[in-house]
């Protein structure tokens, strides 16, 4: 009796911590938020820039196994940087992006309910960017589009049908992006332009998410 009430115990328990599985549906998303400062000196003036990024993912995805999961997710970005000088004079430069796409995800147990997965996803954005400086109006000066892959890493926590998350967002991506500036505001030569790059936690942002386990 003893042995059999220890093996139902350990089966709840299993059950409470380990309850992703092949057929069940993965549902929540992930945010992210960076704020960095920095200040330069010269004979001039004192120049101070502020960059705000704001990520957020919702997603869904469905298990085809009971450790790997393939889904879609949106990506909607604001990136604000600002830069003010003596006098005070400011000027912002606001990106506003839409990102749509496939992903898949294998998770390994660690037991106790930890686990740990790998991320790979490809999609699709679209941004705008505007300026702003002082009190003059906002203007937008281009718009972009291209195609994104990132892959990443993160740390998962389930408990019944909740699970928690801590990713390394964009610790590896390529992009390709085209760029139609309509003048030299941001820095960058008017007309299209595309940009193709690698990187390699340049672009990288620590993410939590939470998700919800439907089904079986």
């Amino acid at each position: 009796m003893k042995k059999f009430l220890f093996v139902a115990l350990g089966l709840s328990a299993h059950t409470l911590l380990h309850a992703q599985g092949r057929g069940q549906v993965m549902l929540g998303g992930s945010i992210s938020y960076e704020n960095t400062d920095q200040t330069s000196v010269n004979s001039f003036n004192n120049i101070t820039q502020n960059r705000k990024v704001l990520l957020a993912t919702p997603r869904v995805a469905y298990f085809v196994s009971d450790r790997i999961a393939v889904g879609i997710e949106v990506g909607i970005e604001n990136i604000k940087s600002t830069a003010r000088s003596e006098p005070p004079n400011t000027f912002t430069v606001r990106s506003n992006g839409l990102s749509a796409g496939v992903f898949v995800r294998p998770y390994w147990q660690l037991g106790k309910g930890f686990s740990v997965f790998g991320h790979a996803g490809v999609s699709y954005t679209k941004a705008s960017i505007k300026t702003k400086f002082y009190n003059d109006p906002e203007t937008e000066v281009g718009k972009g589009s291209g195609a994104n892959v990132s892959v990443y890493p993160g740390v998962n926590y389930t408990f019944r049908r909740l699970m928690i998350e801590i990713g390394l967002q964009d610790l590896l991506s390529f992009s390709s992006l085209d760029v139609d500036n309509k003048s030299q505001t941001t820095g960058a030569p008017a007309g299209n332009t595309k940009t193709t790059g690698i990187s390699l936690g340049g672009n990288m942002s620590i993410a939590a998410g939470i998700h919800v386990l439907i089904g079986k």
